[in-house]
């Protein structure tokens, strides 16, 4: 039968081949058919384009002999030969090439195979230029002719492949395969509205197989709302223009941002009797986009200010509606504590009633999921729906499970703030109303914004802790001041008494007791000003121990016997408990230090009750001083062994806050340990403990 004949008796066959001609040829991915020997049977344009050479250089020809020279031929033959040997498909291939120095060009690229008769006779590839656009208006004009060219030379392929209708019919199967492989929705709609072919994508955008679409109308199939959506393109598009537009569609499974193309399909008289739409969905690629644009004004708020609690409630305010219907942000106080920062809603009244359902039902630290489970791990978890059985089990009892409901919770993550390895608090995102849905993609994006947000946190940590050591430094420097200059005023006031009296004839004793005044003074500043050195040199790491065997029980008897008049003159004892010989290896000079600043603070803050020392072996060296004064309150006990920092008393008690520090360095030097127990209702023992031998 002529080919004119095979027309007329079977239009729509000729209509659904031309469909999917333009189809293949109009798409914008690189499309190719190669058979068993890898030799190129049909080559689109675009794929001749991504090739840099003419369709004709590819059919009949091997893959090695067309890609002669390229970087990465051998590996790509590989790929082809395992799609022909398994008859699996090879998705998302990234390959890249660089056609000159400096240019760099990207694709993503597909393989297919394709069978007949069950057994695998070819290859079918799909390669799509990922290269950012952006080409010379020159370099585009050469592409559009260089198309042009390979556009009239493929329909006169076309037209010579529909002259043998076994051929014909085994070229359809294959461009099924090639169409339905595509990953974008592609369509043949009639001038009168009809579709007359739709890609396996129908299946998943419109919940209905592709077959199930032929003979209904566009209006039908898309719905009122979608079809006046793209109403004006497709009157534009059965005009006889070309039209590509992007915008959100509503489909049964759900909106989709979409960049559309809709080409005229033309009868041979140039009739427009309809139209191809390449549908891709892009929303992914703009989800994408708009989550780095959050990100990026996420970290200037989180930039803004070093008050971090304002700084995470703008955050909280920052993610709703754009990433959750809720959010809220929680902070850790300590062990199984923890504070609620930051809840945001776009109604401020639901934003009252979830701080008041919080201060009804506090957190439940028993949940072995959720936020309390968050928090103590340090483990995001994502809940892509969340479940009754999950709602049921967080609920206290009957009201708040009710409460719970209302929400209308449907997708949840939470994700913990964990800064240099410690866990800071976590970010809870919620969608509700909204009926969206969480993924791994957006658990991947709050783990990011939850990072920032820890970093942001621990920065400003620094800072207070920064603004704190200023803080200390200057009441230190004031306190020094201070300290230094009582015992040279009282020795400058001595002297010049001294020297009044040696003008007049004066006793023997009157002088005595004023050179006593100068000798315990000078003794006081020789100590402040060897606290200062020992700072300094403990500071720079550079303290030096002269270790050697000593017994602890004769060491402590000095110390003792030397403190007998201190201790009278404030009205208490000090009294030795050392049974037997304490041996230890240690320097001798700063063991001495070290029950010397014990006792000076027992006698200082000990309120006049008598300090007792005890020196004996209990798994180990160890001595302890202890004194029934007011005591220290717990929260200033690990407080007290830092630089600068002194007991509840500073007001009352001359000092500059550096023994303690001084005796834990040198304890620690000798890879001991000191701590101190206060129990309520007064009294203080410090204890020492020092290794056998070293």
């Amino acid at each position: 039968m002529p080919s004119d004949a095979l027309v007329r008796a079977r239009p729509e066959t000729l209509t659904l081949e031309t469909a999917l001609e333009v189809a293949g040829r109009e798409a914008p991915l690189g499309i190719a058919v190669m058979d068993r020997d890898l030799r190129f049977v049909l080559v689109n344009a675009a794929m001749a384009r991504i090739n840099g050479r003419p369709i004709e250089a590819h059919l009949g020809r091997e893959v090695r002999e067309v890609l002669r020279g390229e970087r990465g031929v051998g590996a790509l033959v590989d790929v082809l030969t395992r799609v022909l040997e398994s008859g699996r498909p090879v998705h998302d291939l990234v390959l890249e090439a660089k056609p000159a120095p400096g240019q760099r060009r990207s694709f993503r690229c597909h393989y297919h195979p394709v069978t007949s008769g069950g057994a695998v006779v070819g290859v079918c590839a799909f390669v799509e230029e990922t290269t950012a656009r952006g080409e010379a208006e020159a370099q585009r004009d050469a592409a559009i002719s260089r198309e042009h060219e390979a556009r009239l030379q493929a329909e006169a392929q076309v037209r010579e492949l529909t002259l043998a209708r076994e051929a014909l019919a085994e070229q359809q199967a294959q461009l099924r395969v090639i169409t339905d492989a595509v990953p974008a929705l592609i369509a043949l709609v009639g001038k009168d509205l009809v579709y007359r072919f739709a890609n396996e994508t129908s299946r998943t955008w419109f919940g209905r197989a592709p077959e199930a679409l032929i003979g209904h109308s566009l209006p039908e199939v898309m719905g009122p709302l979608g079809y006046e959506a793209v109403r004006e393109h497709v009157e534009r598009a059965l005009g006889g223009a070309d039209v590509k537009y992007e915008l959100v569609m509503p489909y049964p499974t759900g909106a989709r941002r979409v960049r559309t193309q809709l080409t005229p399909l033309r009868t041979r008289s140039g009739a427009v009797d309809g139209f191809v739409a390449l549908v891709q969905d892009i929303s992914a690629e703009r989800r994408r986009e708009e989550k780095l644009q959050f990100l990026a004004e996420a970290s200037a708020t989180l930039a803004s200010s070093l008050d971090y609690e304002e700084t995470l409630r703008r955050l909280a305010t920052l993610a709703v509606p754009r990433l959750a219907d809720w959010c809220a942000i929680e902070m850790l106080q300590g062990d199984q504590a923890s504070e609620q920062l930051a809840v945001a809603h776009v109604d401020p009244a639901k934003v009252s009633d979830a701080w008041a359902l919080r201060a009804r039902y506090p957190l439940d630290w028993s949940q072995r999921f959720g936020l309390p489970e968050v928090l103590r791990t340090g483990r995001s978890e994502l809940y892509e729906d969340l479940p009754d059985e999950l709602l049921d089990r967080s609920a206290k009892d009957d009201a708040h499970l009710s409460v719970i409901r209302s929400l209308g919770l449907r997708s949840a993550i939470v994700a913990p703030l964990i800064a240099r390895g410690r866990i800071l608090g976590a970010i809870t995102l919620v969608h509700a109303e909204s009926g969206r849905r969480y993924d791994p993609a957006d658990l991947t994006l709050a783990e990011d914004l939850a990072a920032r947000a820890a970093l942001a946190v621990e920065n400003a940590r620094l800072y207070r802790e920064a603004r704190e050591a200023v803080r200390k430094r200057d009441d230190f420097l004031s306190v020094a001041s201070h300290e230094l200059k009582t015992p040279l005023t009282s020795l400058k006031l001595t002297v010049a008494a001294l020297e009044r009296e040696a003008q007049r004839v004066a006793s023997p004793e009157s002088f005595r007791a004023r050179l006593d005044r100068i000798q315990t003074q000078s003794t006081r500043l020789a100590g402040l000003v060897d606290q200062l050195l020992d700072v300094s040199r403990m500071s720079a790491g550079k303290l030096v121990l002269d270790l050697q065997p000593i017994d602890l029980t004769e060491l402590a008897g000095e110390v003792v016997q030397r403190f007998a008049e201190e201790a009278g003159r404030v009205g208490t004892t000090v009294t030795l408990h050392a049974p037997a010989p304490v041996p230890v290896v240690a320097d001798r000079q700063r063991m001495d230090q070290v029950l010397t600043n014990l006792l000076s603070n027992a006698l200082k803050y000990g309120a006049g009750s008598p300090v007792q020392v005890h020196v004996a072996c209990v798994t180990g060296p160890r001595m302890w001083v202890e004194d029934a004064g007011p005591g220290i309150p717990p929260d200033a006990q690990e407080r007290i062994f830092e630089r600068f920092e002194r007991g509840g008393q500073q007001d009352a008690v001359p000092g500059m806050g550096l023994g303690l520090w001084i005796v834990k360095e040198i304890v620690q030097e000798h890879h001991g340990t000191i701590w101190v127990r206060s129990p309520p209702g007064g009294g203080a023992t410090f204890e020492v403990s020092l290794p056998t031998g070293r």
